[in-house]
């Protein structure tokens, strides 16, 4: 979380880092980022590879607990909801 407020922050000083959108923009870009480091042939069928074979990837934007899961039979990253909001610096229940 410490990452995301910083480099909000930095890169974009006029966006809310409070705001859905803008975590939302930075959740998925890492998970992204993610997948095209975990590319092993700099294509679309390696990057499509790669999105199918994500396993337990963190993103400091998400809730402690949940992670990014893929599989070829799978391509939902997200099984679990959970409804919080962000306040004070912490996740609360909402």
């Amino acid at each position: 979380m410490k990452t995301y407020l910083s480099a909000v922050g930095r890169y974009v000083p006029d966006a809310d880092p409070s705001s859905s959108q803008v975590m939302f923009g930075w959740t998925s870009a890492a998970a992204f980022a993610t997948t095209m480091d975990r590319m092993k042939c700099p294509s679309r069928e390696g990057l499509m590879a790669a999105a199918r074979d994500l396993r337990g990837v963190e993103i400091g934007t998400l809730l402690p607990g949940i992670s990014l899961s893929t599989a070829p039979d799978d391509p939902y990253p997200v099984d679990d909801l959970r409804v919080f909001r962000f306040a004070d610096s912490r996740w609360e229940a909402v």
